[in-house]
């Protein structure tokens, strides 16, 4: 595991945290050591596979998210395909 590790807060239903406490001390790690393997083995199957498994529904949930349904917003593009480049020329002219 990393040196730099970084705290963060993630919340959990108490009924599954206490299940995934219990699941770490029988495997003898702690809360964050598992969290951390499970995160890890998912992001490894995700870059090999380019896809989750069917048993996780992640992806399914993130495809479904506004910004990949772009076209359904089409109607308020402006056509501008410089945008980043020249913002200032389109902002403050």
């Amino acid at each position: 595991m990393a040196n730099n590790l970084v705290a963060t807060n993630v919340r959990f239903p108490e009924d599954k945290l206490l299940t995934y406490r219990q699941i770490a001390l029988e495997m003898g790690k702690s809360l964050s050591e598992l969290i951390n393997e499970v995160m890890d083995d998912t992001m490894r199957e995700i870059v090999l596979t380019g896809k989750v498994s069917k048993k996780r529904t992640r992806k399914t949930v993130w495809e479904k998210a506004p910004i990949w349904n772009y076209k359904k917003y089409a109607k308020w593009a402006s056509g501008i395909k410089d945008g980043a480049k020249n913002h200032d020329k389109y902002i403050y002219t």
